[in-house]
């Protein structure tokens, strides 16, 4: 109000202080009426409201120390919440680590926007199921960046996804064609042994072997005692390689089990038995006496070793059988003390008188 008798008159504007984070606001004054005088023209004026608040901090969390890989429980909600409501949208562009892959273990995206007025904002962190037996895996959440806010220290969530899949089964299998024999030597004279899981597991598989048969372990064949089957794969092999020796000896058999698996289930008892066939001819015999004369008289030698010698070692007993003929007679001029010589498999000779 203009006071008769006075050019101006005055009012006054007062900014009403608020906590929130705002933008510089106008406030427009124009004249609506004027009574008992003219408007010059359009009259407006503009008067800034300047705002004063910093912007508000973001802490984040998840609501969930686990969630499970399938069914039910197997989401968080990871949550975006202001210190105070702001009158601007606030964005919250997040990071992601841990030991769980994003896709394959888990869905997120990556920014929480918090709308002006609003008090906080969510989404969600769901698992992604598979077929894969692995260990429990964390997801780690921090934040990137934030759009009108800032960040309160440093924020990060953690959850754990656990893992919902029993342990793969294994079974054993060697690799043989020639009714599950191999050589002593040349060609054919290894097999595979082989670990076989039911499916992929995120976990390395050891099978630990037992060994048992007429074979004997670096005698006649090498075998490592383990299979390991590295993660991601679904088998992994071993090489039983026969040993060559120059013993004639019977058909040896190579039993394997396994003893125990880490990370997977043996499917009931496992065996797999493996022949090596012998390829070393029977060794021949010499025949030879220890004395060409002997005596009647008992002052005399009256005896003589008569003894078969091998040319090679054998893993077979050996024996020889004696024919007996010449002028002498049996019974009446000498004495035999067996017909049979004896050569005891390991032995080189043997001997009779």
């Amino acid at each position: 109000t203009i006071l008769a008798g006075e050019l101006t008159g005055a009012f006054l504007l007062t900014a009403l202080d608020d906590p929130m984070d705002e933008v510089n606001e106008p406030a427009i004054i124009e004249i609506d009426t004027v009574e008992n005088g003219l408007e010059s023209g359009i009259q407006k004026k503009i008067i800034t409201i300047v705002d004063n608040d910093e912007p508000p901090t973001v802490v984040l969390t998840i609501n969930k120390q686990t969630i499970n890989e399938k069914g039910i429980g197997n989401s968080a909600s990871v949550s975006a919440t202001l210190s105070t409501i702001s009158s601007k949208d606030v964005t919250v562009t997040l990071t992601k680590g841990g030991t769980a892959q994003e896709t394959a273990d888990y869905t997120l995206t990556g920014t929480i926007l918090i709308p002006a007025g609003e008090a906080f904002a969510q989404v969600t962190l769901t698992s992604v199921e598979d077929a894969i037996d692995e260990l429990d895996e964390t997801v780690v959440v921090d934040i990137a960046t934030v759009v009108n806010g800032t960040e309160n220290g440093i924020q990060q969530a953690s959850t754990t996804i656990l893992d919902g899949e029993s342990a793969p089964t294994v079974t054993l299998e060697v690799g043989v064609g020639n009714n599950g024999s191999i050589n002593e030597t040349g060609s054919g004279n290894s097999s595979l042994v082989t670990a076989k899981l039911s499916t992929i597991s995120g976990l390395q598989v050891t099978v630990t072997l037992v060994k048992s048969g007429s074979a004997t372990v670096t005698n006649d064949y090498t075998l490592n005692n383990t299979i390991i089957i590295p993660a991601g794969v679904i088998s992994a092999s071993i090489t039983l390689l026969a040993v060559n020796d120059t013993l004639d000896e019977v058909e040896e058999d190579v039993i394997i089990n396994i003893d125990v698996v880490t990370n997977a289930i043996e499917v009931g008892q496992q065996q797999q038995t493996v022949k090596i066939i012998n390829d070393d001819l029977p060794p021949t015999v010499r025949l030879s006496v220890g004395n060409a004369n002997i005596g009647e008289n008992p002052a005399t030698t009256t005896s003589a070793s008569v003894t078969a010698t091998l040319s090679t070692l054998s893993a077979k007993d050996v024996t020889v059988t004696l024919s007996k003929f010449g002028t002498a007679t049996e019974t009446l001029d000498y004495v035999f003390s067996s017909s049979t010589i004896v050569i005891p498999a390991g032995s080189l000779f043997g001997s009779v008188t």
